[in-house]
Parts: C-alpha cells; structure tokens; sequence
C-alpha cells in the first residue's frame, strides 16, 4: 500500500475530499477529517470503517488558524504523526464585476481559499520537519485555467494559492516537504477540459492523483500544478 503506516489530514470532506479521504484509507493511511458538517462527517467515517481504515474526525469550519491548529493536534494526539495534508475547503465565488465588487466579499473569498489553506499547512510544518517528510497537497479551483467576467475574487485567490504553494515548496523542500497543487476541471464546469476529454471520469480518479503527489512514488515532484479531470462539481 502506497500510504502505509502514514497519517493524512484531509480538510474539506464533501466531493473530491470524500473520495480522496477513501483512497487514502485504502493505501494504508490514518486520516484525520474536518468538516463544518456533522452529517457529512458521519458517512466519512462510516465508509472508512467499511474499509477496514482508520479515521478521525473534527468539526471545524477551516476558516481561522485555530481550525488548522486544531486538525494538526488531533492528528498528533490520536496518531503521533502528520505526514501528509489536503486542503479541499469549498471557496464561495462573487459574482460582482469588478468595478464594482464588494471588496469585503474578496476578503473572505480570500480567507476561504488562501488563507485557511496556509493556516493549516503552517501548523503541519513543524511535525513534519521533525520527521522530516511530508506531502501538502492544495486542491484549487478550475477557475485558475481561465476567468470569466465576475469571477475575479475567486480567480484572485486561486492564483494567490498557486504561487502560495510554489514559494512554499521552494521554502520547504531542504527539509524533505514537498508541495504540490491539483487543479480538478469538472465534466459541468462550463470550461474546456484538458487536451482530449476522457470518458467516464469522475472523483475517483482525481483522488488517485492526490495520492500519488502524497506518496513516495512522488518523492522528486515539488512545486507543481496538476491538471485533473474529474466528474460533475458535487459540494
């Protein structure tokens, strides 16, 4: 199993975080979940058990430090470890031309999809140096291969997560932490697709790309942005 003996945070369960908290579970990962909702969190853990995984789980919205703080203590309090972590936090989009946009409403789409990622990767930097080793993966938005007119704050923030994580993995990779993003582009998403469309995609496949930037088999892949296709957007 390519995740044997590892322990994986996933933030953001729904969607493509639900199928990639399973493949991780099927690789022999530990996972840690947080989600802000309870139900969601529920079927995550009963589909580990099913597995035969091992899962727990932290409410938490993923929008302040604290959020990440506390998803990295728990994974070190149940499993003395973190290894690899995944952001998938859903980013609410404006729909506010930009001349005119509520620049508070940038803000927040900033805090959702920049700020709540760096916070929780910060917070697994430090047991990851100690054992030097470590994935962070950031799931970012199909939005950051082509913009639309009212789609500025979340195009803003996707970039702003890209070159985030490419400084990072720059910064990181003396101490063995690689850093990687995964751009998935939705079968319903409005936008082309990679170059020649694949049948029967779906979030399945994009979590078996998650789990190979998280491996070993990834171990020289750092500072990069991988395009995935995957099925319809499911939130």
């Amino acid at each position: 199993m390519l995740l044997s003996g590892q322990v994986a945070i996933v933030a953001g369960a729904a969607g493509l975080g639900r199928s990639v908290t399973r493949a991780f579970a099927r690789e022999g990962a530990a996972v840690v979940v947080g989600d802000p909702r309870e139900g969601t969190l529920v079927v995550e853990k009963a589909e580990v058990a099913a597995l035969g995984g091992v899962i727990r789980t932290v409410a938490t919205e993923l929008t302040h430090a604290a959020d990440g703080e506390r998803l990295v203590a728990a994974a070190l309090d149940t499993f003395g470890r973190v290894d690899v972590v995944v952001t998938n936090a859903h980013v609410p989009e404006s729909a506010d031309r930009l001349a005119a946009a509520d620049l508070g409403a940038w803000r927040r789409d900033l805090d959702a999809g920049v700020f709540a990622a760096l916070h929780l990767a910060r917070a697994a930097i430090p047991p990851m140096r100690a054992e030097r080793h470590g994935s962070i993966v950031f799931v970012n938005a199909s939005v950051l291969r082509g913009a639309a007119a009212r789609q500025g704050a979340h195009a803003a923030a996707s970039g702003a997560l890209l070159t985030a994580a490419q400084v990072l993995a720059r910064e990181l990779g003396p101490a063995n932490i690689r850093v990687n993003t995964i751009v998935p582009l939705p079968s319903d998403d409005g936008r082309p697709a990679a170059p020649g469309p694949l049948p029967n995609v779906d979030d399945d496949a994009g979590a078996d790309a998650i789990v190979f930037l998280a491996s070993d088999l990834a171990a020289v892949v750092t500072g990069q942005s991988l395009d995935v296709q995957t099925g319809p957007v499911r939130r």
